[in-house]
């Protein structure tokens, strides 16, 4: 097969296939009219840092005591600047009656999103008199954290309750861009 059509509707400067235009060719990377390349992995391992596919993460195991009626930050992570998609759970354990449980994923330290707004989870309660029978966890669904600059993204609880409450949780992000 000929590449004359080719040839004919491309000068030098603008063949994929020169060597001034090499980096379009090295595999991984794909340039865009504008912008910048986008480099990630394509293996199982983790994305280097500034990278498409970077993850970042914080667990906390140990139950730490909550306020009733209170935000309280379970953990946060610390993000460079890009775009992210940001989760979370948190675990509560409630002692008493219960009528609410708030789990978000916020970049504001102790507030909770306001509903109803992506990163921001509460199930509703059949009954707000109601003790709660086993500790629930809530899931945040991914929410854009997009940041100019270095920031922080935080796992926030609030739960509303008679008795005690505790809460422990995992927040996490990838890089989208």
């Amino acid at each position: 097969m000929s590449d004359a059509p080719f040839r004919r509707n491309f000068d030098a400067a603008q063949d994929p296939r020169t060597a001034a235009n090499a980096l379009m060719l090295q595999p991984g990377v794909h340039v865009v009219s504008s912008g910048a390349a986008i480099l990630g992995t394509t293996t199982n391992d983790s994305a280097a840092v500034g990278y498409v596919g970077e993850y970042v993460e914080s667990i906390v195991s140990s139950s730490a005591s909550v306020t009733s009626g209170t935000a309280a930050n379970v953990t946060s992570i610390s993000l460079t600047r890009g775009d992210w998609d940001v989760a979370g759970n948190v675990s509560f354990t409630i002692v008493g009656n219960v009528t609410q449980t708030v789990a978000s994923v916020s970049t504001t330290s102790a507030t909770v999103v306001a509903s109803p707004n992506p990163g921001r989870a509460s199930p509703a309660y059949a009954s707000a008199a109601a003790p709660i029978i086993n500790s629930p966890d809530v899931n945040v669904a991914p929410r854009r954290v997009s940041l100019g600059s270095s920031g922080s993204a935080f796992l926030v609880a609030l739960a509303t309750f008679t008795t005690s409450g505790t809460v422990k949780g995992a927040i996490w992000a990838r890089r989208v861009r």
